[in-house]
């Protein structure tokens, strides 16, 4: 018996589209041998969708299985209705063996291929595969993670007959999407943890299914703790183990109420349970539906105290001020507004032949790589240039909001160096920390740029011709020392980078940088979105300020601002221009 699934509360319900021709069509395939499935998925009508904010506004409603249907249609109608998640996708459920049927965990991951997929009989009516071509997976925290490239992942599924029907009697739990339905069904999300010192948010986007428990979704994986190229770099406010006391998360009137397991909450401190409510506000107001957060033990609201208004609050999505420190005539210069004047304070560089210089937050601090950049050196106004770090051929530097100066050797070595003055009143500089990052060694690093909230990295790298880019977690020891780089955050693109900035939070710009040809910047998202920037000739070298729209690129006869999607001169000879960090 076919299922209709019913129409949403308050949703207009569209013309159901024709599948006839379609059902017939899976019904007459032959059971051995192999079939493919199109990429774009089932046919199925759409509704409005009013429960997520910045989800799509459509949702499919896939049909259930066909009195007689064969294995083949009841495997391609299976994976098809993993596009309906309405009722706990009650429609792919219909398709299980009754026994099955209850145990399956959709959620638990979810597969998403490009192209076809490939229904395989292994030899028997109640053996197949189906092999995709893999894209990325998406686990039940909505953790994504790229697949090489040409990547297959193989399913195994079984049937059974029951009251003369063929149904599923085992499949790995989770479903799979075809890569032109992700977008339409899931939608990328920010949770936020803290940095080590409380002081900024950090961003860490997953990806969810668009339905109305998308909320609780969002706090049980903020309770698993961040993602993998985040562990280590950053915290979380809730202790570890802590959980739910009930699989929902109520909105009522925008208030969310979380009820957590009641021991681990009592026992927290009135500045962790504050710490913890900054966590999950910052996280469901992805939600427009959401404005306020309760925090509950065992259906009763928590004590959170008086806010302490000497303690600063957490900041997300740091700004950087409105100037650049850049070179001219071989000297470190600041622009701003058009205007370019000296560094007050800073003695003269030129017998350096500076290059790739970096800017604090407070501009208190400068560092620039010599000419050869065999050099990195600091100096702080009022005092003379000092030599940092040596190595072979060092990326241009750059400065976390804690002061550390960062650079890399692009000699395949894996070896990152982050040098931290001790104060500006002497002028004095501990010894530069020296980390190897595994992942880097054989790589040769091309650009490195510290996040606006100090815990995480742009890596650019190359080995062999092929460039990565790459996010990865910044590891500190108790005292804020620097210890380690995660293995990455791979960000798909299609150009070969060789430089990079922190565009906002969750976004960099990238570019491969050419004295004569066009240079087409990219805006790549943490999400996966890619945006195109209008070309620039002889684009040298990028800066961003604070958004898409607030970049700089330089040219061999001077510094241009982006103005829409293209660009206009605003400052003649100004070389390596760079914003705050």
């Amino acid at each position: 018996m076919t299922h209709v699934p019913t129409r949403a509360p308050m949703q207009r319900q569209r013309r159901p589209l024709r599948r006839a021709a379609v059902l017939l069509a899976a019904l007459l395939l032959v059971l051995t041998g192999c079939a493919s499935i199109p990429r774009s998925g089932p046919v199925g009508t759409s509704q409005a969708e009013n429960s997520v904010s910045h989800s799509n506004p459509f949702a499919f409603i896939p049909q259930g299985p066909v009195p007689g249907a064969s294995q083949q249609a009841i495997i391609e109608g299976f994976l098809g209705a993993g596009t309906g998640s309405q009722d706990d996708y009650a429609v792919a459920r219909q398709f299980l063996a009754p026994g099955f049927a209850g145990t399956w965990k959709p959620d638990e991951r979810t597969l998403v291929y490009r192209d076809n997929a490939k229904i395989t009989n292994n030899g028997s009516s109640e053996s197949f595969r189906v092999d995709v071509n893999l894209a990325q997976s998406i686990d039940g925290d909505g953790v994504a993670t790229q697949a090489a490239p040409g990547a297959v992942e193989s399913v195994a599924i079984k049937l059974v007959q029951v009251d003369g029907q063929w149904r599923i009697s085992s499949v790995p739990d989770g479903i799979l999407v075809s890569l032109s339905n992700f977008s339409t069904l899931f939608s990328s999300y920010t949770l936020y943890y803290y940095d080590p010192s409380y002081l900024y948010l950090v961003p860490d986007i997953r990806f969810f299914v668009n339905r109305p428990t998308v909320a609780f979704s969002l706090v049980r994986a903020l309770m698993d703790g961040p993602a993998p190229y985040l562990k280590g770099a950053v915290v979380s406010a809730f202790p570890a183990g802590i959980k739910l006391a009930r699989d929902s998360v109520p909105v009522v009137s925008g208030v969310a109420s979380v009820d957590l397991s009641s021991q681990d909450i009592l026992d927290s401190s009135i500045r962790d349970r504050q710490r913890m409510q900054t966590q999950l506000l910052s996280t469901l107001q992805n939600l427009s539906s959401i404005s306020a957060v309760t925090l509950r033990a065992d259906q009763r609201d928590v004590d959170l105290g008086n806010r302490d208004d000497s303690v600063p609050q957490p900041v997300r999505n740091r700004p950087v001020a409105g100037s650049q420190v850049g070179i001219l005539h071989n000297e470190l210069v600041r622009y701003e507004n058009t205007q370019t004047t000296r560094l007050e304070g800073v003695p003269s560089v030129a017998a350096y032949s500076p290059r790739g210089p970096a800017m604090s937050y407070s501009q208190r601090l400068f560092a620039f790589l010599t000419g050869d950049r065999s050099q990195l050196m600091t100096v702080v106004p009022g005092h003379q240039v000092k030599v940092a770090a040596t190595g072979p051929k060092l990326t241009a530097p750059s400065i976390s909001p804690q002061d550390w100066v960062w650079t890399a050797a692009a000699d395949g070595s894996g070896k990152v160096l982050a040098v931290q003055p001790r104060g500006a009143a002497d002028n004095q500089q501990s010894p530069a920390v020296a980390i190897t990052a595994q992942w880097l060694v054989g790589r040769t690093v091309k650009d490195l740029r510290i996040s606006r909230d100090g815990a995480r990295a742009l890596v650019i790298s190359d080995r062999n011709g092929v460039t990565a880019i790459q996010i990865s977690g910044v590891v500190q020891g108790s005292d804020g020392t620097p210890k380690d780089l995660t293995p990455p955050l791979t960000l798909s693109t299609t150009v070969a980078a060789d430089s990079g900035v922190w565009v906002d939070e969750t976004s960099v710009a990238v570019i491969k940088g050419s004295g004569t040809a066009m240079v087409v910047p990219q805006i790549l998202g943490l999400n996966g979105n890619t945006t195109q920037v209008g070309g620039l000739q002889g684009m040298l070298s990028i800066s961003a300020g604070n958004g898409a729209q607030d970049l700089y690129g330089q040219t061999a006869s001077g510094l241009s601002i982006r103005v829409g999607n293209g660009w206009a001169e605003q400052a003649k000879d100004i070389k390596d221009p760079a914003f705050a960090g």
